[in-house]
């Protein structure tokens, strides 16, 4: 194996790891943000936290709804197409 075999497959095994990381960091944000829709969920069913939150107010509610739709695209579609959908505002009007 030369040395330029070797620095390839170095390279090729930090691409990996970096694709890893990558992958686990998206999935820590994923259940942060179910956990988060989830919680905001609970939160519109229950007409005392609805008062204590002001989730009455509009744009609380828009917020709630937004952070549902970016959980639930993230779901099924690739981090890039959600970040574009977000940069476009997507999440507010959906």
């Amino acid at each position: 194996m030369g040395a330029q075999s070797i620095g390839s497959s170095r390279t090729e095994a930090a691409e990996c790891d970096a694709v890893e990381l990558t992958i686990k960091r998206a999935r820590a944000r994923l259940q942060m943000l179910e956990a988060l829709a989830a919680e905001i969920a609970a939160l519109k069913r229950d007409p005392k936290a609805q008062r204590r939150l002001r989730m009455n107010d509009p744009a609380d509610i828009e917020t709630a709804h937004a952070a549902a739709n970016i959980a639930e695209w993230r779901r099924y579609l690739p981090e890039a197409c959600v970040g574009a959908m977000i940069r476009d505002g997507w999440h507010w009007s959906t």
